[in-house]
Order: C-alpha cells, then structure tokens, then sequence
C-alpha cells in the first residue's frame, strides 16, 4: 500500500477513537471501562433518618450499548472507604484497608451475566448516566467538622467494585490502581449538600 494513502487511513483511524470528555471540574474520575466512566463528585452530603455522611456517584455510559450496573449492595459498587483531613489535595501517608476482589472467572462471568438477563441490574441507556448516593457507615458531619479544624481539605478515599452487562459480555470494573486517583479532595470547611428527594441512597447494612 502506498504510504500516502496509509497515512490518511492512519490518520482517519486515530480521528474516530475521540476520548471520552472529562469531568467537569467539581467531579473526580476513580475508574473506567470500555462501557462505563465513575465520577465522584467533591461534595458531602446528609440526609434524615441517620447521621451518617455520604458521597454522590455518578456512572456514565459513554458507549453505543446500553448496560445494566448491579446497584443491590454496598459493597458492590464503589464506596467511601476512609476519610481524614489533609493539608493537600492527596494523602501523604497511605494506611488502609482494600476490598478484595477475586478474578472475572468463568463461573463470576456467568453470574453477572445470569443476573443481567434476570433483570435484577440498574440499566443505563447508552449515553446517559446514573448517580447514586453511597454512605460512609462509621462517621458523621459533627465528626468531619471537628477532624477537618484548619485543614484546608477533608479527602475521601474510594473503593469497591461495580458488576456490568451488556447482555453479551459481563465486567467489574475496579478502581485504578494508582492510589491517588481515589482521593477525592474537598474543600474544608465542609459545605455540607443534602440528598433530594427521590435519589437513590445506599447504604451499609
């Protein structure tokens, strides 16, 4: 083949491949797959009924399929997992423990992709997005305005995991293996949000 002419079909491969955007500024990316980007967005938030605190997670679908997410329990999707003050935007010392996750096998694929078919996942058309509130289950906003004193930032640290089909192939999609990209810094003091109504709130039970 000519070398113009494989240049020009170089160049027209690559100009089709467009990123996924990014975030606006007040939401962080912690993960991503070819069907699905998480983004957290840098806000607590409160509600009644417990005075526990919780995150905003927001699962786009930037793909041309529609997907089904698993939303059923807390430790099946991304979640708070530590929390401190800071005076950076990342934590200095890491102590923490991670969530284990096992291999995508055989017998997990299937799993995902029988509970998909059973209709028990969130769908996400291709092209929107869901969010979800997710709660830190050991901590209050009295202890995170007590902790965050003069610090310039309260840093939440994510983790978990997020089943996915599109009814063909089944993912779990986990978050980077860079550390830093699961902290979520926020402005101290806290401008705490509430949940509106209607959300969908999940929580550590």
């Amino acid at each position: 083949m000519r070398a113009d002419v494989l240049a020009a079909l170089t160049l027209l491969a690559c100009s089709a491949q467009q990123p996924t955007p990014a975030p606006p500024g007040n939401w962080t990316t912690i993960a991503r797959s070819d069907h699905v980007r998480v983004d957290v967005e840098r806000a607590l938030y409160e509600t009644t009924g417990t005075n526990h605190f919780f995150v905003r997670v927001r699962v786009r679908n930037p793909s041309k399929a529609d997907v089904g997410v698993d939303l059923r329990t807390y430790h099946q999707v991304f979640y708070p997992n530590q929390w401190g003050a800071a005076a950076t935007e990342h934590r200095i010392e890491i102590n923490e423990r991670r969530l284990v996750v096992g291999p995508l096998d055989t017998a997990t694929t299937a799993a995902i992709l029988a509970d998909y078919r059973a209709g028990s996942f969130t769908p996400i058309a291709a092209g929107t997005a869901l969010e979800y509130f997710e709660e830190f289950n050991a901590s209050s906003r009295a202890d995170v305005d007590a902790q965050a004193g003069s610090n310039p930032y309260v840093i939440v640290t994510m983790d978990g995991q997020l089943r996915l089909s599109d009814g063909m192939v089944a993912e779990r999609v986990r978050p980077s293996i860079d550390d830093g990209s699961r902290d979520i810094a926020i402005h101290a003091p806290v401008a705490w949000k509430s949940i509106p109504d209607g959300a969908h709130v999940i929580v550590d039970r």
